[in-house]
């Protein structure tokens, strides 16, 4: 198994785990970058299943949206040693954008 990133999400922790304060982040300021935000990766991965290269979820994609990157699934997959013409299975685990937005790509 390849485990790649497609990039890198950053958001405020009350906004990411909604429905928390940042009264009760300052317990768990560990779990938090330098400006005191989450910061949460695009995984995806390749599994390489008896012969068939299955690519599971696509990352975000090109994206110019304020606190995420996204984008660089070709270029980890390249430095694995993957082209996209290696992949013989795309498999979604769910429609939600950081998982399904490069698809296309």
């Amino acid at each position: 198994m390849l485990a790649v990133s497609d990039g890198l999400g950053v958001a405020p922790a009350t906004w990411y785990f909604r429905g928390t304060t940042d009264e009760q982040w300052e317990k768990h300021k560990r779990w938090l970058n330098h400006a005191g935000q989450v910061e949460f990766p695009f995984s995806c991965f390749l599994v390489d299943s008896g012969g068939q290269k299955v690519l599971i979820d696509t990352g975000l994609g090109p994206a110019n949206m304020s606190g995420v990157t996204g984008g660089a699934l070709l270029g980890e997959l390249a430095a694995g040693g993957v082209k996209p013409e290696d992949v013989d299975v795309v498999f979604l685990t769910h429609l939600h954008v950081d998982h399904c937005g490069n698809v296309a790509h």
